[in-house]
């Protein structure tokens, strides 16, 4: 574990509305598709951010977002907004469904071991250069 600051950055981002799970895949592709299609692989940062709490919004509402940080204009229609950067919590998790349930399942160990408040906000996924291929 470690803690980073992320800046306050424009994002491209793709949604997909529905239960998390397996289904996010597939918007994490439309992204990757597109990082490729405007030539942003060799720097391109990938954010998947769950935005609702499964436990309080109902699993057709919830909103996951996949996000490119990026100010490149692109011609397709994109959906663009601010991300508010801040001090994060960073773990590393083999992105495999097994070893990311058993994070979350372990979270609240992490955060008395480290002695960490978890913030209202969405937890963020990031996936770095080498992994958006």
């Amino acid at each position: 574990m470690k803690i980073v600051q992320f800046p306050t950055s424009q994002v491209v981002y793709f949604r997909r509305v529905g239960q998390y799970g397996p289904e996010n895949q597939a918007v994490m592709q439309v992204a990757k598709q597109w990082v490729k299609r405007m030539q942003l692989t060799a720097a391109a940062t990938i954010l998947g951010i769950a935005l609702d709490d499964p436990q309080v919004t109902p699993a057709t509402q919830c909103r996951y977002d996949v996000c490119v940080a990026t100010t490149i204009q692109s011609k397709e229609p994109v959906t663009r907004r601010q991300l508010v950067g801040g001090r994060y919590a960073c773990f590393k998790v083999a992105h495999t469904a097994v070893a990311i349930q058993t994070f979350y399942q372990q979270l609240p160990v992490y955060l008395a071991q480290y002695q960490l408040i978890m913030a209202d906000k969405p937890v963020i996924e990031r996936y770095q250069p080498q992994f958006v291929a």
